[in-house]
């Protein structure tokens, strides 16, 4: 602009500047303008064939069972790596059951402590949500996100689920900077991602079920979900068979299979209708919200619902979009033994 119509006068004055503080404050307001960014966690690379997890949610069981409140994998990696990038912050897995719905009693969430209210905390979360949600060199959105299996997080008043592209929406809480999630990020993960069986860590995402089929087993002891080696692919049904016996007691009366039980003897399905976290001795099939159950049709029906020829039973699945399938043994499981076969296979 030239001086004649510089309404401030700002030429005048800088010129009028000693030159050495003229060069400080143009050397002061460079270094300012290249300020290196916050650091990002370290991202692997992937091939252009390499798929990428969809966005999934996975709702956490009510009521918890104590013994599946151990920290998994997956929060236990993302801490590591959070650590590696910004040095130690406070984090936290796993709570002890207390009778509500959270997926920190199931070892499958992380709070990370970056307070939004410390400036330096606050930089390095607010980097770390631009970290989850960029889109990678192919387009695919929140690309990190998905890739470590994380279904949503809040931070800071606001919820970013997987059910809304992680975009932020308000969340409803008490007032206060915990509840709030203002004093630190709430990281919750799918089953795939606690199992750290996800494409950001093994290098590819679960492969789908081929056309033979795939089988997993399901441990009637095991507290947490069994996870599937292989994932559905969108838009295709399948069925899923489960077979087998096992004992959810030491007597060898005490024995049940995917959907019915002995009970004084007789093989009935009437523990099915009990609440989660009892001895429903019951197989429940997940991988999202609406997907499987524990809705068992006998292959041979003895009676009751019940199979006992050769205790086979079949449902029929079918997911909008790519899905990890988990197994698990609705039981308190203090003293079972064996397990079950569950096998997926194309259907038509």
């Amino acid at each position: 602009m030239p001086t004649s119509v510089n309404p401030t006068g700002r030429r005048a004055r800088l010129r009028r500047l000693p030159a050495v503080l003229l060069v400080g404050a143009l050397a002061a307001a460079g270094l300012a303008a290249c300020d290196p960014p916050i650091a990002k966690p370290a991202t692997p690379t992937f091939a252009a064939t390499v798929g990428i997890e969809p966005q999934l949610y996975e709702a956490a069981a009510k009521p918890c069972d104590p013994a599946n409140s151990y920290d998994k994998p997956g929060p236990i990696a993302l801490r590591n790596l959070l650590t590696a990038t910004y040095g130690a912050i406070s984090a936290g897995i796993t709570r002890t059951c207390d009778g509500s719905t959270s997926e920190h009693h199931e070892g499958r969430s992380l709070d990370w402590m970056a307070d939004y209210a410390d400036p330096a905390l606050r930089t390095k979360a607010l980097a770390v949500i631009d970290w989850l949600r960029a889109s990678d060199d192919r387009g695919n959105a929140n690309a990190v996100a998905r890739r470590l299996g994380i279904e949503y997080w809040i931070y800071n008043k606001q919820m970013y689920g997987s059910w809304n592209g992680f975009n932020p929406a308000p969340y409803a809480c008490a007032g206060d900077a915990t509840s709030c999630h203002v004093n630190h990020i709430h990281f919750s993960f799918t089953w795939a991602g606690a199992y750290k069986a996800t494409s950001f860590w093994r290098g590819t995402p679960l492969p789908t079920v081929g056309t033979t089929g795939s089988s997993f087993r399901v441990d009637a002891q095991a507290p947490a979900p069994a996870l599937a080696t292989t994932q559905l692919a969108g838009g295709r049904t399948y069925t899923v068979e489960a077979s087998g016996i096992y004992h959810f007691g030491p007597l060898a009366a005490q024995q049940a299979d995917a959907e019915c039980s002995v009970v004084n003897g007789v093989w009935t399905a009437s523990r099915s209708s009990t609440t989660y976290g009892s001895s429903s001795l019951d197989l429940v099939i997940g991988g999202n919200n609406g997907l499987g159950g524990s809705t068992w049709i006998p292959v041979t029906n003895t009676g009751g619902g019940c199979n006992t020829v050769d205790h086979r039973y079949r449902m029929s699945v079918r997911s909008g979009s790519a899905v990890p399938l988990t197994g698990l043994i609705l039981d308190g499981r203090s003293d079972n033994s064996g397990g079950l076969t569950v096998k997926v296979t194309p259907a038509g």
